[in-house]
Parts: C-alpha cells; sequence; structure tokens
C-alpha cells in the first residue's frame, strides 16, 4: 500500500481521506497557472480555489504567489479534512482558509476574486464511480456544469480570470456554455502525452472580452513515456523528487 501523503518541496499533501489523490495532471495544471500568471503576481491578491480537494492547487499558488490570500470551497468530507489540515500545517496557514460547504450555499460578497481556479469532475457520459466520493470529484451532468461557470461568473473580479482544467470531451460542452454566462476565452493550452494523444485541456477564461484566444500545443512526455523537459521544467520548484513524474 502507498503513502497516504505526497510530499513536495516547500509542503505535504495528507490525501488518505480524499476521494481524489495527487495526480500528474492536476500538478502541470497548478504549474501552468503559476508559469502564466507570474506576471500578474502582484495584482493577485484573492483567490478561490472551488473544489479544493486535497488543496493542490491553493498550496501551490501559496508557494509562489506570496501576496495572495487563499479560499477553497470543498463538500465531501474525507477531503475536506484532508484539505484543512494541509492548510493548516502550510508555511503559509495564515493566507488558507477552506470552506466545507456546496458551493451554491456561498453567499457572494462585496469581495470578489481575481482568480478562480477549479478541476471539475468532467465526466458527463461515463459510467459513474460506484464510489460516492469519487463519483462527486469526477462524474456531474450537463446541467450541473452550468451551475459551476455561473458561480464562477459571479463571484469574479471586473478583471479576474478564470482557469479550468478538462477532458477533451468535457471541454465541447462547455464550449456551448461560455457565452450564456458572458464567459470569454482567453488561453487554451492542449497537453498531449502522445503526438496523436490529446490528453486534457487547460483553459482561461475571462468576463471582460479580449482579442482572439491565444492556443498553444503542449507535449507533457516524451517518446517512451519519460516527462518531457518542459513538465520538468515546469514543476522543479514544487516536485521534491522528479522520480515521482
Amino acid at each position: 500500500m502507498g503513502n497516504s501523503w505526497f510530499e513536495f518541496k516547500q509542503f505535504r499533501i495528507e490525501q488518505g481521506r480524499s476521494a481524489m489523490k495527487v495526480c500528474t495532471d492536476s500538478c502541470i495544471f497548478g504549474g501552468l497557472i503559476v508559469q502564466t500568471e507570474s506576471t500578474s503576481e502582484s495584482s493577485i491578491q484573492n483567490v478561490l480555489d472551488l473544489g479544493a480537494g486535497t488543496g493542490l492547487l491553493g498550496l501551490m499558488l501559496a508557494q509562489e504567489f506570496p501576496l495572495c490570500k487563499i479560499t477553497g470551497i470543498e463538500l465531501d468530507s474525507g477531503s475536506s479534512i484532508d484539505c484543512r489540515f494541509n492548510y493548516e500545517n502550510a508555511p503559509w496557514t495564515d493566507r488558507m482558509e477552506l470552506l466545507e460547504m456546496d458551493f451554491r450555499e456561498f453567499k457572494i460578497e462585496s469581495r470578489k476574486f481575481d482568480l478562480i481556479v477549479c478541476n471539475p469532475p468532467f465526466f458527463f457520459e461515463h459510467m459513474p464511480s460506484p464510489i460516492s466520493g469519487r463519483r462527486q470529484a469526477m462524474h456531474m451532468g450537463a446541467e450541473g456544469l452550468g451551475d459551476w461557470l455561473e458561480f464562477m461568473q459571479a463571484n469574479l473580479n471586473k478583471n479576474g480570470r478564470i482557469w479550468l482544467l478538462f477532458s477533451p470531451d468535457a471541454w465541447i460542452k462547455a464550449i456551448q456554455q461560455l457565452e450564456r454566462h458572458n464567459l470569454h476565452i482567453v488561453q487554451v493550452m492542449k497537453l498531449f502525452r502522445k503526438p496523436s494523444t490529446l490528453w486534457r485541456i487547460v483553459v482561461c477564461l475571462s468576463a471582460e472580452t479580449s482579442s482572439e484566444a491565444v492556443i498553444s500545443e503542449i507535449f507533457v512526455l516524451e517518446e517512451g513515456g519519460k516527462p518531457s523537459d518542459f513538465t520538468l521544467e515546469l514543476l522543479n520548484q514544487f516536485y521534491l523528487n522528479r522520480s515521482l513524474l
């Protein structure tokens, strides 16, 4: 049996109770957010991690952006226990708070968020997991995605940005809903594990109309399945041991 924790350079993730464990795509997602937003670091003060899980994304952002405050929202009780523990034992615990609740119960405040990051459930057609926590974390109906988008748009600063991680199928369904929620595509990063295999899609959205979206392709693995130089460099400030990739 593997460890119930995952060790990073500056923090540890306890994940024994969490529905979803630390995985490569989430780490790459966090690394891409940090890399892309680094030029805007001074303007990022309030960050919302919607569906915080173990707290991984919030901790990555807290490590690299010392001015930001992280608010996590997580419904699953097991994940909330781990996330709260991870927040409280991080070097930046004074800048981190967790709300164990359904995001639909969150009251819209005068304080809006400069960044909203979310790894939403992205299986629509697949057979749901029999494990309730994983089912909640990974599966939702197409109408549920609209609820997530509406919530994020309502809680976003005027000049704020939303970062989302999708499977290719889920992204196609999401595109159909963006216009009705007044969200505009700023950037699309297509992640490939093999030259012909589209694996994940990282998307940046804004409530402000922007110029034509920037689209890029990133190869996260080399031939033979080894992490690409891009992936190694992206996660260098986080991963304690490169062999864990």
